[in-house]
């Protein structure tokens, strides 16, 4: 019997482990369905559920995360496209067919006032204080068919958001942004990190009216983040 057993138990743990992993890339998607409804309809309690969704994803609480998003989706009337994944063992593959890390390099970047059909508008290094929420573009080129790259963001020399996002093409576009109170003026810097921890390219900017060499860093305790992650693919 405990022969039998252990098999089976093993069989099951690496099938969570799939779930799991499943779960937590279907987030970013589910939250691309409430980015793009959000567009057609306006819904503060949607967008709050969005965003809730997506910073416990951020958390690794992958679950929650799916669940409140799903929420989201279903106050602005979508159902989320994204399948949970069914009990399934996990294979190796054979010696010399393993994945390697795609290489990526980030072609274009920019900090800006909104995103539009993929593209940064309102590009810029000084914003209003009162604009409410920056974002970051990334235009990446991959060796491989996929990777992550990830936005960490600072106020000053502290870090206040990690955001990391899926690289699905050869040439793939993406975005992260950040909520800014009025009362966050000074200096930000954003940076785009490999999953080896390499700065690929970074963007500085300052939220009020001095220029970002002349703005003093940030003192104080650091706010709670808010972050909100897109993702979308280029159409060629």
């Amino acid at each position: 019997m405990k022969k039998t057993a252990l098999p089976l138990l093993a069989a099951i743990l690496v099938s969570f482990a799939a779930a799991s992993s499943a779960w937590a890339y279907d987030c970013p998607n589910l939250y691309q369905q409430c980015q793009e409804a959000l567009q057609k309809t306006s819904n503060n309690s949607a967008a709050k559920l969005c965003d809730q969704g997506i910073e416990l994803h951020n958390q690794g609480k992958h679950d929650a995360a799916i669940a409140t998003l799903t929420q989201g989706l279903e106050k602005l009337g979508v159902k989320g496209s994204a399948a949970l994944p069914g009990l399934a063992v996990a294979q190796e593959k054979p010696d010399g067919m393993q994945e390697k890390a795609a290489e990526l390099q980030v072609v274009r970047d920019a900090v800006a006032e909104g995103i539009i059909d993929r593209e940064p508008v309102d590009t810029g290094q000084v914003f209003s204080p009162n604009l409410g929420r920056v974002y970051y573009f990334t235009e990446v080129e991959s060796s491989g068919l996929s990777g992550e790259i990830t936005h960490v963001w600072y106020f000053g020399d502290r870090e206040m958001a990690r955001v990391t996002l899926p690289v699905e093409g050869p040439r793939w576009r993406t975005w992260s942004s950040k909520g800014i109170l009025p009362g966050w003026t000074g200096q930000w810097k954003v940076e785009a990190v490999s999953t080896e921890g390499t700065v690929l390219a970074f963007q500085e900017f300052s939220v009020g009216t001095a220029p970002v060499s002349e703005t003093a860093p940030a003192t104080g305790p650091a706010p709670a983040p808010e972050v909100t992650p897109a993702v979308e693919p280029e159409k060629r």
